[in-house]
């Protein structure tokens, strides 16, 4: 039984782990404030000469070991620092290292645990980002930084640095100052981005820097730009002088493949005088384009013009022709000719006719007829009512005094003449003339010339004739 217990007791004393240094530590917790340093002291004590590597398991950027590597002698301790120093945007919270000293030597090694709370100090910090917005192509993005200010006296000339980032580089960068920030006061300083046309989709980060004299408190976020056909239909007027037109300018300023339909108030009478783009379809008030595969960044036009000026000169040859048949056909008319078609030869009588008829339908006044004769011709008999003669140099005057005429009455007037001489072909004579009155209105009609003679080359003008008859005189 005594053998046993003695056995049990070598056994134990085996089992249970035997080191040949010691590790301490000066704490196993520590608090410290944002922007400020503090440090836990490690402490290895050997009872022979070794070699020891120190390591910080769970170790954070802001986290700094003095010392990898102590060497210590029999019964001397020897000692490193672990600094924690967390600075902006390290999270406030309560952290866990684990400090591990390794022998060189024995190959034994020993553990501690530090807990180090970090906690918010005295001073200004950027607390988050809130970002709200339309995060598509064209849209914005609005961020919103909350800052506070912790300290016991009042803060001036603070500003906020915005950037904005996509994985390619920076994208954007601006600058808001905020004037003061009292103790214990919050502020929000707000940023406006205009997300530009055609930015890919994905991921993009907005930093936030507070800074205030030689400190800086910086906040992060993202936010993700969605996949989406931005379409804009921009319309600009174009002046036509009978009408109307537009150009029509349709762009796809976001990230994928987009389609639209554009539509115009158009009828179909302005589809009779319509030029340009054709329209996909048409309804009895529109006029409808589909644009179709409008891949980002793409533009395209559509351009018409509606030209009134086919149908305002069909309405004014209508007016004219209405015109026409009013104010010329329903009139009074006169028409001069000649009966006889024969040579211009001395003696000869040629009978001119004179047609006046009333086709106004109303009764016409104070009718009056003038016709001319040139002096190279002698006026003779007449048939009908007898003309007024008034004799000149250059000829005689016919003046006829009808009265009135009832509508569609016709009169006929003639009267023949010689020529003083022979002309070898046509002379033309002077159109007869009406003078009339119908309601209010004094009216004067003109026939068309009319022509005397055989045509056997040019016309003489009357001035040649005359100046023939000039130099016939002169040689008799």
């Amino acid at each position: 039984m005594h053998t046993r217990a003695v056995l049990f007791v070598v056994f134990v004393a085996l089992s249970s782990p035997v080191f040949a240094f010691d590790m301490n530590i000066s704490s196993e917790s520590v608090i410290v404030p944002l922007g400020t340093t503090k440090d836990v002291m490690v402490t290895v004590t050997s009872s022979v000469e070794d070699r020891f590597v120190l390591t910080v398991l769970g170790e954070k950027p802001w986290m700094v070991l003095s010392s990898q590597q102590v060497m210590t002698e029999a019964g001397v301790p020897a000692a490193a620092r672990v600094y924690f120093t967390p600075r902006d945007p390290t999270m406030f919270g309560l952290y866990k290292v684990r400090l591990v000293a390794f022998s060189l030597t024995t190959g034994e090694k020993q553990e501690k645990d530090v807990y180090i709370s970090v906690v918010r100090g005295d001073g200004v910090f950027a607390e988050k980002v809130v970002l709200t917005g339309d995060w598509y192509p064209t849209g914005t993005l609005d961020a919103a930084v909350h800052v506070k200010n912790y300290g016991t006296s009042q803060l001036q000339n603070l500003k906020v640095v915005y950037k904005v980032y996509s994985p390619s580089g920076t994208l954007y960068a601006s600058e808001q100052s905020l004037e003061k920030l009292g103790p214990e006061e919050a502020a929000v300083v707000r940023m406006v981005y205009y997300i530009p046309e055609n930015t890919a989709a994905g991921d993009y980060t907005v930093d936030a820097t507070l800074m205030y004299q030689n400190r800086e408190s910086k906040v992060t976020s993202t936010f993700m730009v969605d996949e989406k056909g931005v379409v804009v239909v921009a319309g600009e007027d174009a002046p036509y002088p009978l009408g109307f037109g537009k150009r029509i300018s349709v762009r796809n300023k976001g990230n994928v493949v987009a389609e639209t339909t554009v539509r115009e108030p158009l009828t179909r009478f302005d589809g009779y005088f319509f030029q340009g783009t054709p329209p996909s379809y048409m309804s009895d008030t529109m006029f409808i384009w589909e644009v179709k595969n409008l891949v980002p960044g793409e533009q395209r036009i559509i351009a018409y013009h509606v030209d009134y000026l086919p149908f305002i000169i069909f309405l004014f040859s209508v007016a004219a022709a209405g015109w026409v048949v009013l104010y010329k056909l329903k009139t009074v008319r006169i028409r001069k000719y000649i009966i006889q078609k024969k040579h211009i030869d001395e003696g000869e009588e040629f009978t001119v006719g004179i047609d006046v008829k009333n086709s106004s339908g109303a009764e016409a006044r104070e009718i009056v007829v003038r016709d001319f004769v040139p002096s190279i011709f002698e006026v003779k008999d007449y048939e009908g009512p007898k003309p007024q003669k008034k004799k000149s140099e250059h000829g005689t005057e016919l003046t006829w005094k009808i009265g009135e005429m009832f509508n569609r009455e016709e009169r006929v007037l003639t009267y023949r003449i010689v020529p003083v001489f022979g002309i070898n072909g046509e002379v033309k004579l002077p159109p007869a003339m009406a003078l009339f009155r119908i309601g209010t209105r004094d009216i004067e009609n003109h026939s068309f010339p009319t022509m005397v003679g055989v045509h056997v080359g040019r016309h003489p003008t009357l001035e040649e004739a005359f100046e023939t008859e000039k130099k016939r005189k002169r040689k008799g």
